[in-house]
């Protein structure tokens, strides 16, 4: 966590709010995983806007605004044909309301009539085949524990949370296939926890013979 602050501080961001909801499902025992996640969300959202209260250097929105400009200023400066434009971050009910945009912006852009390149076109490639990978595992998905469901869950959450971010502060889709990196790899681990090679055989005669 130290070296992660100096040189991947965002990843450490990103795991507030896992961290938090997985520790408050292990300890109170919650039947339903979400409501810990939940309250974590919402504990996350007060913290950013009392923080600047009482000290202006703890003001979350302003420090991703900040990096925000920053990479537009560079985009606006380089020849890039990756770039494109992103909502500009004002206070916390900014940040909440460009979430959405911002994580298609991460999964599901560049569409493909946005790509100029062969590195975009490979970009949307890998965005698309992702989403079938989604969907097929939650299509033979198998039951889990609490305990597997928890684990699963924290996964979920960092993956959402990383992603977002990288989504509300980063205008080049370049930029964004490298950052997200660590979430794609979580994603697949948490596809591998849930899917259910039984009926995958069922499905899919052919692969008794891999699987």
């Amino acid at each position: 966590l130290t070296l992660l602050v100096f040189t991947k501080f965002y990843i450490v961001v990103a795991l507030f709010i896992p961290v938090l909801g997985y520790l408050i499902n292990h300890y109170f025992k919650l039947n339903k995983i979400v409501i810990g996640y939940g309250f974590a969300f919402l504990f996350f959202i007060a913290s950013i806007t009392i923080a600047p209260s009482i000290n202006s250097q703890l003001n979350f929105v302003n420090q991703l605004a900040s990096k925000q400009q920053t990479f537009s200023r560079f985009v606006a400066s380089v020849t890039t044909n990756s770039g494109f434009e992103i909502n500009e971050l004002t206070d916390t009910k900014s940040l909440v309301i460009n979430m959405p945009n911002a994580l298609i912006n991460t999964t599901v852009r560049p569409y493909f009539w946005e790509c100029n390149s062969l590195f975009i076109w490979l970009s949307a490639f890998e965005n698309h085949v992702i989403l079938l990978l989604i969907f097929f595992t939650f299509y033979h998905r198998k039951k889990l524990k609490v305990t597997q469901k928890n684990a699963l869950y924290f996964n979920l959450s960092f993956i959402l949370c990383l992603f977002i971010l990288i989504g509300l502060t980063t205008p080049v889709f370049g930029a964004i296939m490298r950052y997200k990196i660590p979430g794609i790899l979580l994603l697949l681990i948490s596809l591998s926890m849930i899917i259910d090679t039984y009926k995958v055989k069922k499905t899919i005669p052919f692969l008794k013979k891999i699987i």
